[in-house]
């Protein structure tokens, strides 16, 4: 029900134009994604998805919290990232 429930939220996040804040390289040959759209989150979290050189994608949400960005994904795993690793978007959705 999780994963449906994210796949849905990113499908929604695809149609809204959902803006990519802040981006970091993964292990896999991509990047993790941290969007500005709550898109099925709890209320103080937001998408998240992190992509591979394969080009799979996996959904999960995003908060800060203890000097850590935390993201749980749809597999049930959470990982906490040091805000260092991650390339921040200053410019405002839209602009």
């Amino acid at each position: 029900m999780r994963a449906l429930l994210c796949a849905a939220a990113l499908l929604v996040c695809t149609q809204a134009h959902a803006a990519i804040i802040a981006q970091a390289e993964n292990n896999a040959g991509g990047h993790i994604n941290l969007t500005d759209e709550q898109a099925g989150c709890p209320a103080t979290q937001r998408l998240a998805f992190s992509t591979s050189s394969t080009g799979e994608v996996t959904t999960g949400c995003w908060w800060g919290s203890n000097d850590y960005i935390w993201v749980r994904y749809i597999s049930g795993s959470i990982r906490a990232y040091k805000p260092g690793l991650f390339y921040f978007n200053t410019n405002k959705k839209g602009t």
